[in-house]
Order: C-alpha cells, then structure tokens, then sequence
C-alpha cells in the first residue's frame, strides 16, 4: 500500500528530528542537555525508527482506499513509535477506539512511564490501557496516568503462560529441567530476580539454570 512519496515524507521527518534541539534538561542540578541533542542526533535517520514511522504513512493509504476500521489493538510500551501509529488513527480514523495492552512489565526507570507537568494534556495516548494485574493498575495511575483509562484485562500477549500443560510426558523426563532466566534492564531488578528464583527452588541442583 505504500508508496515511493510515503518514504521521502519519513526521510524529512528524520531532518526535522535532527534539526530539533531542547534546552534546560536537568535531574536535580545535573544538565542532561547534550546527552539529548546528541541522542536526538543518533536516532533522527535510525533505520528501525524511520521503518516504524512508515505507519503513519500506512495508515493514510488505508483511509484512501476506504477501510473501515472499528478498532486497533496493539501492545503498549509508552515508546516514541506508539506516537505516530496513534496520531495516525486519530486522524485517518477518528471514529475507531485504540485499546493498548500492557504486555511487559513496568521499570521505573523508564521515563517513558512518566508524565512532565501538563505533558498528559498533548502526549499521544489511547482510548484504553489494559493492565494484565492489580498491581499494574496502581502502577501507571501513580506515573500519571489517568484513572479512567486504566482497566483490568487478560495478557493478551502471553496467554500460553497460563495454560497448564497437557505434555503428559513433560513430566516423565528424568534429565534435569531447564530454567531460561532473562535479566531486566536494573542491576537491581535482576538481583532480586535471583533472590526470588533461589527462594523458589528447593533443590537447585536439580535444574540447570541458564542466565
């Protein structure tokens, strides 16, 4: 659907990204300000960003060939390609709801989490967030987000998580279990992962653990 022009048009978007410069960012008294020019720099023509922002292009040649779309799902993370995506369904389709589902877990260090003073008025947002479990409602309403887009759902993405396993023979295996431990982004985080998983583990030494 897409078509040459829609690559030129996310090509000047790129120069408009790297022509933009922001002052007076500060965590406490430290200026981070060059740290952002100069990542707005690096990402401004970054292949996998300019390939995400093709979707707002997309969205456009969708509405010129009259779809009618009543609804879009798809999973949130609070990420700059989210903004485009949903900017383009307010526009080439305002009737339709936007329902993100909250599929990974929540870092507190990640800003994106996190509203500036009077950011919630303008910042891309949609319809409904679906929050996978208690916790993560209380969690996205203390960053900021309002309440009354905050509801309590499945996980859409991993349901196979949830679902007992029907391998009989799983069980049967005499060879020691596998355990695949993916570390989080926080030093801190991934040792209270380990504390946790050792907590959990009667006799470690029944289970190969690959870290």
């Amino acid at each position: 659907y897409l078509k040459i022009s829609d690559y030129f048009r996310t090509i000047l978007s790129g120069l408009k990204i790297i022509k933009t410069r922001v002052e007076n960012v500060k965590i406490f008294d430290v200026s981070l300000t060059p740290i952002f020019n100069e990542d707005i720099k690096i990402s401004g023509f970054s292949p996998t960003l300019s390939l995400f922002n093709l979707c707002y292009q997309m969205l456009k040649r969708l509405h010129e060939k009259d779809f009618q779309i009543d609804g879009f799902y798809y999973a949130f993370e609070c990420n700059p390609p989210e903004k485009q995506f949903i900017l383009g369904c307010r526009k080439y389709f305002p009737s339709a709801k936007i329902f993100g589902y909250q599929h990974t877990t929540f870092f507190p260090n990640q800003l994106a989490y996190h509203f500036a003073p009077d950011e919630i008025n303008f910042h891309p947002l949609p319809d409904k967030i679906i929050c996978s479990g208690p916790i993560y409602l209380k969690l996205f309403e203390e960053a900021g987000f309002p309440p009354e887009m905050l509801v309590l759902g499945g996980n859409l993405r991993f349901t196979s998580v949830y679902k007992k396993s029907t391998n009989k023979n799983l069980y049967k295996l005499k060879e020691k279990r596998n355990i695949l431990l993916p570390l989080t982004f926080s030093y801190s985080l991934a040792l209270d992962l380990f504390l946790k998983v050792k907590d959990v583990l009667e006799d470690i030494s029944t289970y190969n653990i690959c870290i």
